[in-house]
Formats: structure tokens, sequence, C-alpha cells
């Protein structure tokens, strides 16, 4: 708990002076998924996952995929934020990503995932969630 906590912490991002942007966290049983609450078309945004030792230790890919949403309707995927190896000894996943322009987006639904870097083959899945303005 300890560490989601500082996870949390460090990971606030400053826009300027003492102007911070609200972040949410997904808590999950396996990790979390820090993002910024909102951003806009053409931000670059940060999202940062932290896995479980647990998770860790079984190895394999971490992969973001971004689906984009107009509304409450699914538009489709908006191309992938990346994937990293998982390393036994690495707790933190930084990966940075724009917001794409899509007609009427909304949102950025951050469906993350472990395992051999295939949708297929995943073992555990999460989803984060960023607001378009």
């Amino acid at each position: 708990m300890f560490v989601r906590l500082l996870a949390i912490l460090a990971f606030t991002v400053v826009l300027t002076g003492a102007e911070q942007a609200a972040v949410t966290t997904k808590t999950l049983d396996w990790g979390s998924i820090v993002s910024p609450e909102a951003a806009a078309v053409g931000d670059q945004v940060e999202i940062v996952v932290t896995l479980s030792e647990a998770e860790r230790a079984k190895g394999g890919i971490l992969r973001i995929d971004p689906h984009w949403y107009k509304g409450r309707d699914r538009g489709g995927v908006a191309g992938s934020v990346g994937k990293q190896t998982i390393n036994a000894n690495q707790e933190t996943y930084t990966f940075n990503w724009t917001i794409p322009a899509k007609d009427g987006i909304t949102a950025i639904s951050l469906v993350t995932y472990l395992g051999d870097g295939s949708w297929s083959g995943k073992r555990v899945t999460g989803t984060g969630r960023i607001v378009v303005k």
C-alpha cells in the first residue's frame, strides 16, 4: 500500500508554477495505473503502471492499447501507447503518449494487460481512463 501511495505522489505532473494536473489512479490486484484525469487532443500524457512483486516475477510483456470514445460509444482503438518487457526488479513502467484527434472524442480507455503481448495471451487486465476536454 505504501508503494502505491508513493507512486501516486511521485507521478503528479506539474503544469506551471504551483498548478498541478489532477491524476487518477486505478488500483488493481496486480498493481496500479496512474494517468492524467483529463487532457486535450494533442497533449502528451504520462501513464505510469506499477506492478506487484508477484506479477513482476512472472515476467512477460506489459502493454497498453488506447480505446477512444465518443460519448458512451466506443470509436475504436487509437493506435498503441506501447509495450515493455517486464523485469522482475522493476516496479514501475512509464509510457508517454499523445492524445490523438478523433471526430467527437470524449475519452480514452487505457486497456492495460500483462502476458505474452497479445490480447489472447493475457493473464491479467485493467483499464485507466482519461477524459478528453
